[in-house]
């Protein structure tokens, strides 16, 4: 986190640009780049807005990264919910697979990143607790299983739930499209991410 900085170098600009979030958007999630490793930073902090773990992901050319996402910290003790106060339809929440699409989507709706494919029965009654009442789970097409899991869970707890297929990755659709596949009105007013900072 240490010698990151917020002006974000051209390939995570261009990167992030593929999926509708420009660098304001970014910026505003709390996204870091670190120069000498050339690593896009993504912040999750936990329900206490205390820094858990730091997810980042490597641009560095072939040979030189051993992954595409590393993740610094405890993901599990993170909680990164995205949300808007001007959203009309705050007692939903949508469960996303990666950060990037829990971005995306939280521009229409609540999000939450799972950071992988299952998420703990602690996280869904905390979403519970904020008051939402019903939890879209929207995972990568090949993980079909594993979101009706995560919906089994909501459903344990009382909440209205559902799971979304598409062929695609949230964040590869347009807002619009979000907007579709979440069946939200056309009066549900656009919604802006908001996080912790420092």
């Amino acid at each position: 986190w240490r010698g990151s900085g917020r002006s974000l170098a051209p390939v995570a600009r261009e990167w992030l640009a593929k999926y509708q979030c420009d660098a304001t958007d970014a910026l505003r999630a709390g996204l870091r780049w670190y120069e000498p490793r050339q690593q896009l930073l993504f912040p999750l902090y936990d329900q206490e807005n205390q820094l858990r773990c730091i997810q980042a992901r490597n641009f560095a050319s072939e040979g030189q990264a051993r992954s595409k996402y590393h993740n610094y910290g405890n993901k599990e003790e993170a909680f990164p919910l995205y949300q808007s106060k001007e959203a009309s339809n705050l007692c939903s929440v949508v469960i996303t697979e990666d950060i990037l699409s829990a971005l995306k989507v939280s521009k229409q709706i609540s999000a939450i990143p799972a950071l992988g494919t299952s998420l703990s029965m602690n996280k869904a009654l905390a979403l519970q607790k904020r008051g939402f009442i019903k939890a879209f789970v929207w995972l990568d097409k090949d993980k079909w299983r594993e979101g009706i899991e995560i919906c089994d869970k909501f459903k344990w707890l009382g909440m209205s739930t559902k799971a979304i297929y598409t062929e695609k990755d949230p964040k590869e659709y347009s807002n619009e499209e979000i907007r579709k596949y979440l069946c939200l009105s056309e009066e549900t007013p656009a919604m802006t991410p908001t996080t912790h900072r420092e």
